[in-house]
């Protein structure tokens, strides 16, 4: 084992009883993710099917397809994280990026109350397209 704690696996939400999937089966942040993305991808599998193995004996390693792939976000340029992670500063500057900046307005996830997920996006740029009609039905 590779000693990188907090293993999650993750199922598909659709598909069920189908004859393949995917499983996400290897998701980690924090310091455990750090030491993952320290692997190559096939010590990560074989890591991934020794944590799941131990969830249902005997079948992830014989269905695995020799198909796999990761992502390590702190690798990844232009990205370097998964997603925002705020200190005490964001009592202080979300609520000025929530408003216009002259003709700029800000969304995504980052000034949401919903880090780190697509659904904050989508309601940050939602309520930045209201302020911007709003703004223009004064014109």
């Amino acid at each position: 084992s590779t000693g990188i704690p907090g293993h999650t696996v993750i199922y598909p939400s659709y598909g069920y009883c189908g004859k393949k999937g995917v499983i996400q089966s290897a998701y980690a942040f924090g310091p455990a993710a750090l030491k993952l993305g320290r692997l190559d991808l096939n010590e990560q599998v074989k890591q991934a099917i020794e944590r799941s193995e131990k969830i249902h004996p005997g079948q992830f390693e014989k269905h695995y397809d020799n198909k796999a792939f990761s992502i390590s976000w702190h690798n990844t340029k232009y990205s370097e994280a998964g997603w925002a992670a705020w200190g005490p500063a964001r009592k202080k500057y979300v609520p000025i990026l929530r408003e216009p900046q002259g003709r700029v307005y800000f969304a995504g996830d980052q000034i949401s109350n919903i880090t780190g997920w697509q659904v904050g996006a989508i309601e940050s740029a939602w309520t930045q397209i209201e302020k911007i009609h709003a703004a223009a039905m004064k014109s």
